[in-house]
């Protein structure tokens, strides 16, 4: 029966192809299909050399220029340091994956030596799992750092596990040896990696695991270069002695690695799930306690135990199966008589099938090819469909996307609503599979996947009973009706009304999100605003860089602007997240943004670059007091402490607006290696955008901090033509010294001053108008 149906829409979707020109394609294929991840892995002797007459090029003039020995490929990730290219290194002909840090970075103190740590560290290693480097340095010019490592073609443990779920048991533990191994090698050399995740594991078409990018990693014996307290790391993978920023020695490693294998084995790092169901999980418990001392003594030796409550799980299950009671024997066989056992379809595979289909199934009269089993199942009304079975995802996914092309784009449509349609499923919440829905040839048909199942179950009706069909799937799918608590968060912080849930099309544009809503915006010059949430940033991160690479948007592009472009924004030196110019559908213009602390990604579109950057300028931190809570709530340790709190209250209160904890990289610009007490950033007050506090360990480190070099004959409160003065000040009482000045070729100002009564100094950013600035100084600056 299935077979005949899809004859008959084989040939419709020849006919409807003919006249429309719209074909169904692979999954994922809307756009030309991405070639597979490449990463720099040791080339096999004799295949790392490329043909420069066929491999294409990318246009990147801005590094090209600057590095003419690498031809640049196509782009493989972005963070937010880097970008990572797939390159020819001229000299040899030889493929590289080719590390590029931009200018923005560059020229943050102290990063270029944590570049040159990075280098060095990568070349010191030489170990068989880790990525080897061929070439590190500087531009010319100082303002592009870059690393060249050997690349063959594979992926990451990251995708590997978006893409498939968790791992078999012997997969997790081939992984785990092999990158234990690779760890353990580095702790000898006193180095402790520090950001050991799925992302940084690289998988060569052969199984075997590297692991890469020592960026953040250490010696032991060595100094930190990062300012005492910061957090460098991953939240969800580092320990909780890094987050805390204390002393993060081999054990962190350790940790790490124990958060990895978690993910293999479960789905999702520990704290996603309140119990994983895999006994291995359990046998990583000891590496995940919160006292380092408690943990393995090295990453072999965590997984010498795993290995060992596994061979301890298996001699416990044999026993239970040999002593199983004939009275629990007779239990199951009446269990399975009414539950379709006399049909001949067993407990296990009717798991498999959709719980509202379940009371009714019998083995399928012809079964599908290359599945394992076939059912045809029933729900109460009467209405029938036919289940087919298969051993991996990949083959389940392969049938869905063999079927017969039936003249619908992939995303697009929403079978919920209407036929021709084909999508994820369901339009909130994880993705569980994909559907195609469509009508033809006097009928109707719905085919889909459930990837948890490794199944594709398809569905008929005459073409005149087709919106019954589309709601029995529905209802045998079991969306939720809106709003769910996700699309409720979202719509609590979303600067638009009248929302309602995004289509599963919209859904599948933004990979790994649960939730979406589509708003009316608020205030002018926007079509649409739409907000996607995700389960953890890293997902939301994966997703976003996808957007990036699809628009082809060169990093550090300002945005909004009038070409495509992506950078990172923030909020008073804090980093909230990355932004996108690029073209939208239907002849707009689209600008997304994510909002880490949310795990949320934001979506606006408007007729033109200039009407759709002044809305998302207005409105994207909306709500700004919402933004700035949860980024408070989130920092390690919670802002803010006694000694912040007791800073703030010194703040007056028309300047003490919207307070976070200042970034490293602020505390860097301003004060360089010394170390506050306290530090406190708040704007955007009346005469600047950023005004940042420091309680400063006496008077003697303030006054070396504020280096004043001499005396200028009028003060900033004279607003002097160029605006650039230092002097003593006398004001209510309060006595200091008062500089200014105005940065070129930006033309920003700021303001910087000591109170010698409280032994703090403070910086004045982003400033307005010299009168703006001094009349806010005056009034509302402080500190009291």
């Amino acid at each position: 029966m299935l077979a005949g149906v899809l004859d008959r829409f084989r040939r419709f979707g020849a006919e409807r192809a003919r006249h429309s020109g719209s074909l169904i394609h692979r999954r994922g294929a809307r756009k030309q299909d991405p070639a597979p991840l490449s990463v720099g892995f040791p080339a096999p002797p004799g295949e790392g050399r490329v043909d420069e007459t066929e491999a294409p090029t990318l246009d990147r003039p801005d590094i090209t220029g600057r590095l003419p020995r690498y031809r640049l490929v196509r782009q493989l990730a972005r963070t937010r340091m880097s970008e990572v290219f797939e390159a020819v290194d001229t000299a040899d002909g030889r493929a590289v994956a080719l590390k590029v840090v931009g200018p923005e970075f560059m020229a943050v103190p102290g990063f270029r030596t944590r570049f040159e740590r990075e280098t060095r560290i990568a070349r010191e290693l030489g170990h068989p799992n880790v990525v080897p480097v061929r070439d590190a340095g500087f531009t010319e010019d100082g303002c592009l750092g870059y690393l060249a490592m050997e690349y063959v073609r594979g992926t990451n443990l990251a995708r590997l596990l978006a893409e498939r779920g968790p791992l078999s048991f012997k997969e997790t533990v081939g992984i785990g040896r092999e990158i234990a191994a690779a760890l353990d090698a580095a702790h000898e050399r006193r180095l402790v990696h520090r950001d050991v995740k799925p992302g940084n594991i690289l998988l060569d078409a052969d199984g075997r695991a590297y692991l890469c990018d020592f960026g953040i990693a250490r010696r032991l014996d060595l100094t930190q270069l990062t300012a005492t307290g910061a957090f460098l790391g991953t939240v969800g993978y580092a320990a909780p002695e890094q987050r805390q920023g204390k002393p993060a020695g081999s054990a962190a490693d350790v940790y790490s690695l124990a958060c990895v294998l978690c993910e293999c084995l479960a789905g999702a790092p520990p704290g996603h799930h309140a119990e994983p169901g895999h006994p291995g999980v359990r046998a990583l418990r000891r590496s995940l306690s919160t006292d380092p001392e408690a943990r393995h003594p090295t990453c072999t030796a965590l997984i010498e135990e795993l290995i060992a409550a596994q061979r301890r799980n298996t001699r416990r299950r044999r026993t239970l199966r040999a002593g199983v009671p004939a009275v629990a024997a007779a239990g199951l066989l009446v269990a399975s008589l009414t539950t379709g056992g006399l049909s001949g379809v067993d407990d296990a595979t009717l798991a498999r099938i959709p719980a509202a289909l379940r009371a009714d199934c019998a083995t399928a009269d012809t079964p599908v090819r290359g599945a394992t089993a076939t059912v045809t199942c029933h729900d109460p009304s009467g209405r029938a469909a036919t289940t087919a079975l298969y051993a991996d995802p990949k083959q389940a996914a392969d049938a869905y996307s063999a079927l017969p092309r039936l003249g619908a784009s992939t995303e697009r449509g929403d079978c919920a609503v209407a036929s021709w349609a084909e999508h994820r499923y369901p339009a909130t919440g994880p993705a569980l599979g994909r559907v195609f829905c469509g009508v033809g040839t006097g009928r109707s048909i719905v085919v889909w996947t459930d990837d948890a199942a490794r199944s594709v179950t398809t569905a008929t009706a005459p073409a005149s009973d087709d919106a019954a069909l589309r709601a029995a799937w529905v209802s045998w799918t079991g969306a939720p009706a809106f709003p769910t608590p996700d699309e409720k968060g979202l719509a609590e912080i979303a600067a638009g009304n009248k929302c309602r849930r995004a289509t599963p099309a919209d859904l599948g544009d933004y990979p790994g999100a649960i939730a979406g809503i589509t708003c009316t915006p608020r205030g002018t010059g926007a079509r649409d605003v739409s907000y996607y949430r995700f389960a953890d940033t890293q997902t939301l991160r994966t997703s976003f860089d996808g957007l990036v690479t699809a628009a082809k948007a060169p990093s550090g592009t300002p945005c909004p602007g009038a070409s495509p472009g992506t950078t990172r924004f923030d909020w008073l030196s804090v980093d909230l997240g990355q932004v996108l110019c690029r073209p939208g559908k239907e002849g707009t213009v689209a600008i997304d943004w994510s909002l880490d602390s949310f795990h949320v990604v934001g979506h606006v579109t408007g007729p033109g670059p200039v009407f759709v950057g002044n809305w998302w300028t207005e409105w994207h931190l909306a709500p700004l007091s919402r933004i700035v809570a949860q980024v408070n709530r989130e920092a390690s340790p919670a802002f803010p402490t006694p000694a912040e709190n007791e800073l703030l209250q010194r703040i007056p209160p028309a300047s003490r607006i919207n307070c976070v904890r200042p970034s490293a990289d602020q505390r860097w610009q301003d004060l360089g290696a010394v170390q506050a007490d306290a530090a406190v950033a708040c704007g955007q007050t009346s005469g600047a955008g950023l005004a940042v506090y420091y309680q400063l360990p006496d008077a003697a480190t303030m006054n070396q901090v504020f280096n004043s070099t001499q005396t200028t004959e009028k003060a900033c409160t004279d607003q002097p033509p160029d605006f650039a003065a230092d002097r003593p000040y006398s004001r209510g009482g309060r006595t200091g010294r008062l500089a200014c000045a105005t940065l070129e070729p930006s033309g920003e100002r700021y303001l910087k001053w000591t109170d010698d009564q409280s032994g703090i100094l403070a910086v004045a950013h982003r400033g307005a108008s010299p009168f703006a600035m001094v009349d806010w100084w005056n009034h509302d600056s402080g500190p009291s």
